[in-house]
C-alpha cells in the first residue's frame, strides 16, 4: 500500500511509500530513493524521526530544484527501511528484499545511508544502536564492488553544486580502487580535543604516532589517551550511536579483498595496555582532571572534546579565547576520520542523471546547513557536513548560528590533516563492545560508593584493576569475532 505526495507519509509493514511531484508527473517508473538512517528507538517519542526527516528532504528538494530552475521530471518512490526495535522482523525482510533486487539487476536508484553506529537522532540516550547491520554492512566492500555508479563525469558537468567546496580528504574516501567516486560522504567525524592555546606552550603537536604521543610526559595530553574510552561514559554500547575511538588508531581495519584483518591480536592487546598505563601516568590531580574532562565540566586545560561539544562551547562563548585543536594521531602518525552518512547511485539505475540530481541536492550547502536529515545527528553530536563552508560566518546554520573564525580555522586545519577514512562497519562495533567489557571489569574492581550512580566510578575506570590473563582472554575473544566477520563479509 502506498501514499501519494503530499499526503502524509504512511509507515506500514514495509515502510514503503511513493510520493508524486506537485510540479510534474513523470512518465514510466518512479525514481526510487532508499533511506536507511534510523536507529533502534526511532519512534521513542511516538513518531518516526526518520519519517519526518524524509518529509523535510522532499520539501528541501523542491526548493533546491526551484532555486536552479530545474523541474522535477520523475515521480519519487521513497522507501524507508524500518529501524525501530519493534520492527526488527520487518527490517530483516526489507533488507533481504532490497539486497536481492540489487543482485538481480534492480533495486532503488539512490541510496541515503548511515554507517554502522550512526543514526538520525544522535548520541542521545534514546538512540539505541541497531541490532542488525545497515543495508551495506561493509561499505568499503560495496565501494570496491560493482554496486554503485561512478559519478565523476556527472560531477565534472554539474551545474547546480560547486563540488570544489566539498572537503577533499573526506570526499576522496568514497573512491574505489580504480579511483572512481562511487560513494559520496555526507557527514563525518574526527577524534579531536580542544585546548586553551596557552596551556600548550609547545603549540599543537605536529607529527608523531599515537605511541609516541602516549610515551610523552606532557600531562596536558592526557585526554588523548581517553579517546579509546571516551564514548564509553554514555552507557552500554546498545544505547549509543558512535563507533569505537580505538578504531581510529588504525588507518585501515581490514582488507576485504584479501580477507584479512590489518592488525594482529598481539598489537591490539599492546595498545590497550599502553593506553591504560598512559591514563594512569598522565593523570595529575589538580593539574589535569580527567574526570572533569570526561564530564565536560570546565577542566584545567581542556576546553572540550567531541565535535558537537566543541562547537557548543564556541557558540556559547561567542568570541572565545584562542584555542588549539589537537586531533588524535593514529598508529602511523596520520589522522583517521569516520564517515557517518553517505549517499550513492545504484549502478543498475536506468535514470542516472535524475539520480545524480538527488545526490546534488543532498550535497548542496543550504541542504547540509538546514535540512532535518542533516540537522538531526550532525554538529550536536560530532557529525559534521562535508561542505567546507558550512557553519562559517558566511554559511551559518539554521537560526543564524555560526562558529567563530578562530575556531573555524582550527577545524579546517584538522580536516586538512586527515590521512585516512573509515566507513564504520560491524568491525568497529566489535571493538567498541570489547572496550566496554574491559572498562566494566575495571570499574567493578573499584570500591562501590553507597547509593552512587555508576558514572562516578566510570570516570575513574583507569584506577581499576584487570589481570593480564583476563585482559588477554577478552581481547582474544573479540579478535576472533573480528576475524570471522572479515572472513564472512
Amino acid at each position: 500500500m502506498r501514499a501519494k505526495y503530499p499526503v502524509l507519509l504512511c509507515v506500514l509493514v514495509l515502510f514503503c511509500l511513493s510520493l508524486t511531484s506537485c510540479s510534474a508527473k513523470g512518465k514510466g517508473a518512479p525514481l526510487r530513493i532508499c533511506f536507511d538512517v534510523g536507529n533502534g528507538n526511532d519512534q521513542y517519542n511516538g513518531s518516526s524521526q526518520t519519517e519526518q526527516a524524509v518529509k523535510d528532504f522532499l520539501t528541501d528538494y523542491d526548493v533546491f530544484t526551484q532555486k536552479y530552475g530545474w523541474a522535477r521530471s520523475q515521480d519519487f518512490e521513497i522507501e524507508i527501511i524500518p529501524s525501530a526495535s519493534k520492527f526488527s522482523t520487518e527490517r530483516a525482510a526489507t533488507l533481504q528484499r532490497i539486497r536481492t533486487e540489487i543482485m538481480t539487476g534492480g533495486g532503488p536508484d539512490v541510496f541515503v545511508l548511515n554507517c554502522q553506529g550512526s543514526c538520525v537522532g544522535g548520541e542521545l540516550d534514546c538512540s539505541e544502536r541497531l541490532e542488525s547491520s545497515r543495508l551495506f554492512p561493509y561499505p568499503e566492500k560495496a565501494i570496491n564492488g560493482d554496486v554503485f555508479l561512478p559519478l565523476d563525469e556527472y560531477i565534472e558537468s554539474a551545474e547546480m553544486v560547486d563540488w570544489s567546496t566539498q572537503q577533499p580528504q573526506v570526499l576522496d574516501g568514497g573512491r574505489n580502487q580504480k579511483g572512481e567516486l562511487v560513494a559520496v560522504p555526507m557527514s563525518f567525524t574526527v577524534p579531536v580535543n580542544v585546548y586553551r592555546e596557552k596551556d600548550l606552550p609547545g603549540g599543537v603537536p605536529k607529527g608523531g604516532t599515537w605511541a609516541q604521543v602516549m610515551a610523552g610526559e606532557d600531562s596536558a595530553l592526557a585526554p588523548q589517551a581517553l579517546w579509546l574510552w571516551e564514548h564509553m561514559f554514555a552507557g552500554p554500547p546498545n544505547l549509543r550511536a558512535h563507533t569505537s575511538g580505538l578504531a581510529c588508531l588504525f588507518p585501515r581495519l581490514a582488507d576485504f579483498e584479501a580477507g584479512r584483518v590489518c592488525f594482529t591480536e598481539e598489537e591490539l592487546l599492546e595498545i590497550i595496555q599502553e593506553d591504560l598505563e598512559a591514563c594512569r601516568r598522565l593523570h595529575q590531580p589538580g593539574k589535569n582532571q580527567l574526570e572533569n574532562y570526561a564530564a565536560f565540566a570546565d577542566p584545567e586545560t581542556l576546553l572540550d572534546s567531541n565535535m558537537g561539544a566543541i562547537f557548543g562551547v564556541a557558540l556559547r562563548q561567542g568570541e572565545p579565547e584562542n584555542a588549539a585543536y589537537v586531533p588524535l594521531a593514529n598508529l602511523e602518525g596520520g589522522v583517521t576520520a569516520e564517515v557517518t552518512r553517505y549517499c550513492a547511485v545504484n549502478r543498475n539505475t536506468s535514470r542516472p542523471l535524475d539520480a545524480f540530481h538527488v545526490v546534488e541536492c543532498l550535497m548542496d550547502a543550504a541542504f547540509q546547513n538546514n535540512s532535518t536529515i542533516e540537522r538531526m545527528g550532525t554538529w550536536t553530536d560530532g557529525k559534521m557536513p562535508v561542505d567546507m563552508r558550512v557553519f562559517s560566518r558566511e554559511f551559518p546554520m539554521q537560526y543564524g548560528m555560526s562558529i567563530p573564525p578562530q575556531h573555524f580555522e582550527q577545524w579546517r586545519r584538522v580536516c586538512e590533516s586527515i590521512t585516512d577514512l573509515h566507513f564504520p562497519s560491524p568491525l568497529e562495533s566489535q571493538l567498541e563492545d570489547m572496550m566496554y567489557e574491559i572498562q566494566t571489569v575495571l570499574v567493578d574492581s573499584l570500591e562501590p560508593e553507597p547509593d552512587a550512580f555508576r558514572s562516578p566510578r566510570q570516570l575513574d575506570f583507569y584506577k581499576g584493576e584487570i589481570s593480564h590473563k583476563q585482559l588477554k582472554e577478552i581481547v582474544h575473544r573479540y579478535y576472533k569475532r573480528i576475524c570471522r566477520l572479515v572472513d564472512e563479509a
